[in-house]
């Protein structure tokens, strides 16, 4: 992982142990800017097979106000029993696909909070 996750330097992953240790970085950073995660343009693999990650469910990460940009990564083979993400005001994902979803939660995939009320991310 590169970058130090601000808007002009962010954290460049290249794999999801990365994005995870990105995650923990912003989680425990006191910033007044949203943070910046952005999965490798250039890799020559953009393909995340979670079934070799988490093959019995994929914590959820709690991205507050981050601006997280997959940049045409695909996330494969995901099972899950609760949300994946969890994204505050200000906070975004774009540019990530996701293949062969197993989902059983009773949680939104997405879930993003917005003035103290949750609801699935459009």
């Amino acid at each position: 992982m590169t970058g130090t996750g601000t808007k002009t330097n962010p954290y460049i992953v290249d794999n999801w142990q990365e994005f995870e240790a990105a995650v923990e970085l912003v989680q425990s950073a006191t910033q007044t800017n949203p943070a910046y995660i952005h999965f490798n343009p250039n890799a020559s693999n953009k393909i995340v097979d979670m079934r070799k990650i988490h093959p019995s469910g994929c914590p959820t990460y709690n991205i507050g106000s981050t601006k997280l940009i997959g940049n045409g990564w695909e996330i494969r083979n995901l099972y899950l029993t609760n949300s994946l993400i969890k994204v505050s005001p200000g906070g975004a994902i774009i540019g990530l696909n996701f293949t062969k979803i197993s989902y059983h939660g009773s949680y939104p995939f997405i879930h993003a909070i917005s003035n103290g009320v949750s609801g699935v991310a459009q």
